[in-house]
């Protein structure tokens, strides 16, 4: 697969084969031309920095009945982080570059749409970093599954997953059309088939099932196994995700003609990516959506302990090691 390919519409050279400095340093000079899984070591600055997010970013007011901690324990109000894992899977990272360096083209019309101005006015939960590209609005997301609700499948490795077949949308530039893919989602939902993120941490883990009997979680039944069995299983697991947003529509008078039904709401309106703004007695939190496979990148998958007390920032005890 070429490094650098060129978009014919802008006429510019996208580079595929750059990957975060921070990669590097956890894959300890293994190759990254295959996919690969590599641990952030705890202690590290960004082991810590996405410790702190998780914690920082989780809110009251979910619904009481999913995201509880085990045992009938109450919400969940802290959030230890045990373990983070960097997801090197090449097509997929090639595919989001690919989709982000073509958004770069257009970064005029971006920085001077409605919604940039919106969300620089007010911003999203999470907070910005240096080394995501302001110019396509890219962020991080929080997005919350597990296995399904008879264990068979888990879904985090599907979406971190890569498939040889392309979907509708993405079939012109023939990318794999697996990860977090529109495809998969319902276009009943209440802003259409997209990929759902969310910028709270606590609204994202409302979708993490109980590691034990995978229930507990949004459209599941309750969770009922004890604390002590909980904590000697395997920890829950939430994805942080990259997504490069675009020109995103702000919703705040919710329409549902926009967006449910056989089509792409991003495209009838025109832009890259929809937020519902947080509006009482109809959405509590944030909810963004992307609708082009390639706009998203399941780079970290953080494994966690629900806590009933807020925690403060950090993860398990420092070892000796790099620090990145």
């Amino acid at each position: 697969f070429p490094s650098k390919v060129r978009d014919v519409k802008s006429g510019s050279w996208l580079d595929l084969a750059a990957v975060p400095d921070y990669w590097h340093l956890a894959a300890d000079g293994a190759a990254l031309d295959k996919p690969s899984r590599f641990d952030l070591p705890a202690g590290s600055e960004i082991f810590e920095k996405i410790s702190e997010w998780i914690n920082s970013t989780i809110r009251t007011g979910h619904a009481m009945a999913y995201g509880q901690v085990p045992g009938h324990g109450g919400p969940t109000k802290g959030m230890e982080v045990v373990r983070i894992e960097i997801v090197n899977q090449p097509a997929l990272w090639r595919r989001y570059s690919c989709y982000k360096g073509q958004l770069k083209a257009h970064s005029k019309e971006i920085k001077a749409h409605d919604g940039t101005k919106y969300l620089s006015k007010s911003p999203m939960a999470m907070p910005k970093c240096d080394w995501l590209d302001a110019d396509v609005v890219e962020a991080y997301f929080w997005h919350g599954s597990g296995k399904s609700a008879d264990g068979s499948v888990d879904l985090i490795e599907s979406i971190i997953s890569v498939g040889h077949e392309p979907s509708d949308e993405n079939s012109e530039v023939m990318e794999v059309a697996d990860g977090a893919s529109s495809r998969f989602a319902k276009n009943t939902s209440m802003f259409g088939a997209g990929v759902y993120l969310a910028d709270i941490a606590s609204k994202a883990n409302l979708y993490v099932p109980c590691p034990i009997c995978h229930q507990g979680a949004y459209f599941r039944d309750p969770c009922h196994c004890s604390m002590a069995d909980v904590e000697k299983a395997a920890p829950y697991r939430m994805l942080l995700c990259r997504a490069a947003m675009g020109r995103v529509y702000i919703e705040k008078k919710y329409k549902e003609a926009r967006y449910k039904g056989e089509f792409n709401p991003a495209k009838k309106l025109d832009v890259d990516s929809v937020m519902g703004e947080a509006t009482k007695g109809q959405l509590a939190f944030r909810e963004y959506v992307v609708y082009h496979d390639s706009a998203s990148y399941p780079e970290f998958i953080v494994h966690y302990r629900r806590r009933a007390h807020p925690l403060k920032p950090g993860g398990p005890p420092k070892k000796k090691g790099k620090k990145f």
